[in-house]
């Protein structure tokens, strides 16, 4: 990826990285999903000790939290308030989006113990699948959810609270005596 003009080099960094991250989520949620499939294609009817309507049902609803969760998270954690602290900001860019698509890569082992359980079908599975990857794709970083603050991010992170100054270089504090 070039390096965008408009971005300085930690937000970039902070871009790329992120990218790069939920790309590696969506490469093994395809992995995933091929794996179950090919373990699907030579199942024969599912046998569980729950009622299948009821598999169906808490599968599902599982499903539906997690894109909830997922689509939440990511929408929260990226909301320009959230971001406006250029300390945080890298923290909470990174870790909305990849968690958002680590919630979508949940969705592959829920669909997967419903179709072996109850119905090793693709129209079964079919729906987890999308989810995944659903979630997964809208959890790739976009250039402008980084853009337009006020101040840029730093370039390295804190280690710990009390190396956590502030960043911003038009804020110098004199020590005061008293």
């Amino acid at each position: 990826m070039t390096r965008s003009p408009q971005l300085d080099p930690a937000s970039a960094s902070c871009l790329e990285q992120t990218r790069s991250a939920v790309m590696s989520v969506l490469l093994l949620d395809g992995l995933l999903i091929a794996v179950s499939g090919l373990l699907l294609r030579q199942r024969g009817p599912g046998i569980t000790l729950v009622a299948p309507e009821e598999a169906y049902r808490w599968s599902h609803l599982i499903l539906l939290i997690l894109m909830f969760l997922g689509s939440a998270l990511r929408l929260i954690g990226t909301a320009r308030p959230v971001l406006d602290n250029p300390r945080y900001r890298s923290r909470w860019f990174f870790w909305s989006h990849v968690a958002s698509a680590l919630l979508g890569l949940m969705a592959l082992p829920v669909g997967f113990a419903y179709a072996w359980a109850v119905r090793p079908q693709l129209s079964a599975v079919g729906p987890f699948w999308a989810v995944a990857l659903v979630l997964g794709l809208l959890a790739l970083p976009r250039l402008d959810e980084i853009l337009g603050f006020d101040r840029p991010m730093p370039s390295r992170l804190p280690a710990s609270p009390e190396d956590a100054e502030d960043t911003d270089p038009s804020r110098t504090s004199s020590p005061s005596h008293s």
